[in-house]
């Protein structure tokens, strides 16, 4: 088995039913992903704890072993549409990369973000104390259509292929008929996992994100 360069990459938005989706391109005969979901390959130590980057890139493509029936290679890593720069180190590594990001409400994804920290750390303020400090994510990675330009910009429209999360969670079989096509591999494949239960997080109601989010919704994703 020989390794190589990603064909693809998965670059959030974070709780967005990316664990699901590495599940369903994990179980795809054709596609090799890591073992491990995130590989953080591309973010800096400085900014990301989970950061590999200093293992080197012989270590990172040892990731993408193909084997006989292998088309494509990729890998999935929420962190990569969150910091500015690694759109232009994933450039500078695959200028052919095919781009895919999953969009969720804006604030359900911030209150979904919430609870996976809560967890981690029970002392946490209240959601609404939390939202209103600028000192985290929660709000910044909701910002999709200033992280998705860069991606656009660089890569071109047509090999960033931007799905919505309460759409896909409808009609998850033509979502994968759709993916596994752009990807060009076998599109009739229906892996296992695609009747699990995507991770959901009670909605915190909020007018003005979804006002938002479905008005820049059609913007950048043509359908």
């Amino acid at each position: 088995s020989s390794d190589r360069k990603p064909d693809f990459v998965v670059i959030g938005a974070q709780k967005s039913a990316t664990t699901w989706l590495f599940e369903c391109l994990h179980e795809h005969p054709e596609i090799v992903v890591p073992q491990q979901k995130e590989v953080h390959f591309f973010c800096r130590e400085e900014d990301c704890r989970f950061s590999t980057r200093a293992r080197g890139e012989r270590w990172y493509l040892s990731n993408f072993r193909r084997s006989a029936g292998t088309k494509i290679v990729g890998e999935l890593t929420t962190d990569y549409m969150y910091y500015p720069y690694a759109v232009d180190d994933l450039y500078r590594f695959q200028p052919n990369l095919k781009i895919i990001a999953l969009l969720r409400n804006p604030i359900d994804r911030a209150y979904s973000a919430y609870w996976m920290w809560k967890r981690h750390n029970r002392s946490l303020p209240d959601f609404e104390e939390m939202v209103s400090a600028s000192n985290n994510s929660l709000i910044a990675r909701g910002l999709y259509y200033r992280q998705l330009l860069p991606y656009l910009t660089s890569f071109g429209r047509e090999n960033v292929k931007i799905y919505i999360h309460e759409e896909l969670r409808r009609r998850p079989e033509e979502f994968f008929a759709d993916l596994y096509s752009w990807l060009g591999v076998d599109s009739k494949f229906r892996p296992v996992a695609i009747k699990k239960n995507i991770g959901e997080t009670r909605v915190y109601p909020g007018i003005l994100g979804k006002v938002v989010y479905k008005g820049i919704s059609p913007l950048i994703n043509l359908k």
